[in-house]
């Protein structure tokens, strides 16, 4: 997933800063910025944007007011230096609200709570023809491509991602990854782990070779297991 985002903010270095901290977001793909709302209601008409960064107060068309013009919304997260802009910011049901000054950690709990909200409204077929998915990696969003994805292992309040390229401990549950695989690719076959199905070697009665590692396969499990393979 790649998020169009725009940024508006009438203060240049509140601009710069925000810019600066999106661009080490892998996930934003940043279109432009803005240092009015009458700019940004010109890009808004002829460039489809995920999420907006909007300021509030602006000179000639402030950030409330760019809100109430639009008919058809982005995701939009207001950006301001006043606290008591918050309840505003709900009366218009803006998806966050961002002090100023932004700091990278809230920045990048409010990119992720943006793309988990984004990626429920993808229809779910859509999942079947994705090539990849996204977790959150200290304060990075790392794209996991499915065919380079081997195993996840449960370990506690983590989840190891073994790739073709690397390892990834990521602090979710096993649950949560297995929502983001597509269920032809991948199959849960031990309460702690997931494969994939194109990479298994060899398979005894409990348990499956991928690469140099053995899996435990669980009894509940196996059968499942064999019917999704092409056995003879």
């Amino acid at each position: 997933m790649r998020i169009k985002t725009l940024i508006v903010d009438d203060e240049a270095m509140a601009r710069k800063s925000l810019e600066h901290f999106c661009k080490k977001i892998d996930v934003l793909d940043i279109v432009g910025t803005c240092e009015d709302g009458v700019e940004a209601l010109n890009v808004l008409k002829r460039e489809a944007i995920d999420l907006l960064f909007l300021d509030v107060e602006m000179p000639n068309l402030t950030g409330l007011e760019l809100i109430e013009s639009l008919s058809v919304a982005p995701t939009i997260v207001l950006t301001t230096s006043k606290k008591e802009y918050a309840v505003k910011a709900f009366e218009h049901r803006v998806f966050d609200y961002l002090v100023k000054p932004v700091s990278l950690p809230r920045l990048m709990q409010c990119v992720d709570n943006v793309v988990n909200e984004l990626q429920a409204t993808i229809p779910e077929q859509s999942a079947l023809h994705a090539e990849h998915f996204y977790v959150k990696i200290d304060n990075r969003l790392v794209k996991i491509d499915f065919h380079k994805l081997l195993i996840a292992e449960a370990q506690g309040d983590y989840v190891t991602l073994r790739t073709t390229e690397k390892n990834y401990l990521v602090h979710t549950t096993l649950k949560r990854i297995k929502e983001k695989l597509p269920d032809n690719l991948f199959l849960q076959v031990h309460r702690s782990y997931i494969i994939n199905l194109r990479e298994i070697i060899d398979i005894e009665d409990s348990s499956i070779l991928i690469r140099q590692e053995i899996i435990p396969v669980s009894r509940a499990n196996r059968e499942e297991l064999m019917k999704r393979l092409n056995t003879m």
